[in-house]
């Protein structure tokens, strides 16, 4: 009976997730074409999709709950890009920063409508707009971990770990929305030596 239990449970989860990917694409193909994300109707987003309505309320309440829904997995990919510098246990160096917030912009311009979206809807909706807020403190503890950390082996100056982060973080997030979208491979490059620039001499330089 547990084995059966956890083959639905499994198949539940396998089935939202396609369900997941299915309104993903369906955003992503009408915002692209010119439909804003604010302006479209639940009734518009599943005949995109090509799933009944009943079907999508069977996983979320509203629209409101189908963007909490993939924004919470595509914010989190968002700054998937900057693991390596967050776990780096030896001498950070200035590539390895600029290479985590490169990785960030790329992981931006692949869900770029989505991330746009969630951006969007944050402003009126309040638990999306809790739901975006709580992905960037995220982020701020990290960076905040990985500067305290910096600072008991000498290799990050001494500023405010806690205010440091959350400036840093906050100043990523608001260039990355400002900037990468529609950004050329050559411009994202330029943004991100920008950024590393700035980390690096807040948190490296001169420690």
């Amino acid at each position: 009976m547990a084995s059966t239990t956890r083959r639905s449970k499994a198949a539940r989860a396998d089935r939202k997730t396609e369900i997941e990917d299915r309104m993903r694409a369906a955003i992503t193909k009408l915002v692209t074409d010119g439909e804003r994300f604010t302006e479209l109707s639940v009734e518009r987003l599943v005949a995109e999709a090509g799933m009944a309505r009943s079907t999508f309320y069977v996983y979320f309440e509203d629209k409101g709950a189908l963007l909490r829904a993939i924004g919470a997995s595509t914010l989190h990919s968002f700054y998937e890009g900057a693991r390596p510098w967050f776990e780096n246990r030896g001498e950070v160096t200035y590539e390895d920063v600029k290479g985590a917030i490169k990785g960030i912009l790329e992981a931006f311009q692949e869900n770029e409508v989505v991330m746009a979206a969630v951006a969007e809807t944050a402003v009126y909706d309040a638990d999306v707009g809790e739901m975006y807020r709580e992905s960037v403190e995220d982020f701020v503890a990290s960076l905040r971990k990985l500067i305290q950390r910096g600072q008991k082996d000498g290799t990050v100056r001494d500023v405010s770990a806690a205010d440091t982060a959350a400036a840093l973080s906050w100043m990523i997030e608001r260039t990355t929305l400002q900037l990468a979208p529609g950004a050329t491979p050559k411009r994202i490059d330029a943004i991100a030596t920008g950024l590393a620039d700035v980390i690096w001499g807040t948190l490296y330089a001169g420690a």
